[in-house]
């Protein structure tokens, strides 16, 4: 007996059976969104199309069926997931543009813990732009950072972002603390997209730029982005990022620590703590919004610092 195939989904289904080829699977499945008005983000990969959807043979028709494997599961469908098909392909794609496989220890725990707040880490980002903020953004450890320094954001290179973190030096402080250094630091990298996309480059190295470059760079940020044109171009510092954040983006920060923390202390905790890595911007010299502080405000938020980021609970190890 002879076994053919009833329909052209029947052959799909065998051709990329077991992730086999799921690149070419992936594109197999583009080209089915587009050709139903189904728009895929520019940043989803077909591998990741590939991996994710999978072609169901039919004891019917000619037409095949799209599917979902979801976190192993097979045949998911998108109704038990209580979301819309254009909203799980834009989840997709940020889940692609976060690198975080270099993450590890207390870096690790803390960055997975934040992800859990659905209406907190990315949302909370996402306030002050309209979408999830960064391209190609890489976590990494590094952990010969001096003391005192929790992470550090490197500017972009080809649109890549990379943030490191250390280990040992978030071994010295809260959980709650470490939730609010990375947070810091994602934000360093929001602030470079922005950068990106005043600038329709890969990188922020301005000496490289023709004149028309700068020019076109410049006019963007201040029509686009006037708060980060402010700090970086007419009261420019060499710490301006740290100026600018001080200045816009604490309530940011304090929503990120409010919500890791589950809401146990007073609101007025997350938004001193938030001042972590904002007060001097090097010896000698504070942050404008620190200055604006009266002596008493100051001394509040030291020791909810001392109480809270540098000690507190040490769950994540």
């Amino acid at each position: 007996m002879v076994i053919g195939f009833r329909s052209f989904g029947d052959v799909l289904d065998a051709l990329y059976a077991n992730n086999v080829a799921v690149g070419k699977e992936g594109q197999v499945m583009r080209d089915y969104f587009i050709a139903n008005g189904i728009s895929i983000p520019l940043e989803l990969s077909n591998e990741t199309l590939g991996r994710y959807f999978y072609f169901e043979a039919v004891d019917y028709g000619t037409e095949s069926i799209l599917r979902i494997r979801y976190n192993g599961i097979i045949g998911l469908e998108l109704s038990q997931l209580g979301i819309s098909l254009e909203a799980f392909l834009e989840n997709l794609a940020y889940d692609e543009q976060i690198d975080v496989s270099g993450l590890t220890g207390k870096a690790k725990c803390i960055y997975e813990k934040l992800l859990t707040l659905s209406e907190g880490f990315r949302k909370a980002i996402q306030k002050f732009d309209g979408e999830f903020p960064v391209s190609h953004l890489k976590f990494e450890i590094n952990n010969t950072l001096p003391v005192g320094n929790y992470g550090i954001t490197k500017p972009p290179e080809g649109y890549n972002i990379t943030i490191e973190m250390s280990n040992n030096q978030l071994a010295n402080i809260s959980d709650i603390g470490g939730a609010v250094a990375i947070a810091h630091e994602v934000i360093h990298a929001e602030i470079y997209r922005k950068m990106l996309s005043a600038a329709q480059k890969g990188d922020l190295n301005l000496g490289q730029y023709t004149t028309q470059n700068r020019i076109d760079f410049m006019n963007s940020l201040r029509d686009d982005f006037p708060g980060l044109y402010d700090y970086y171009w007419e009261r420019y510092h060499p710490t301006w990022n740290h100026n600018l954040m001080a200045q816009h983006y604490r309530s940011i920060i304090a929503d990120i620590a409010q919500q890791f923390d589950n809401n146990l202390q007073d609101r007025q905790v997350y938004e001193d703590i938030a001042w972590a890595g904002l007060r001097v911007l090097e010896v000698g010299i504070n942050s404008i919004a620190w200055d604006n502080l009266t002596n008493t405000e100051q001394q509040r938020i030291l020791t909810n610092l001392s109480n809270f980021f540098h000690n507190g609970s040490n769950r994540c190890n």
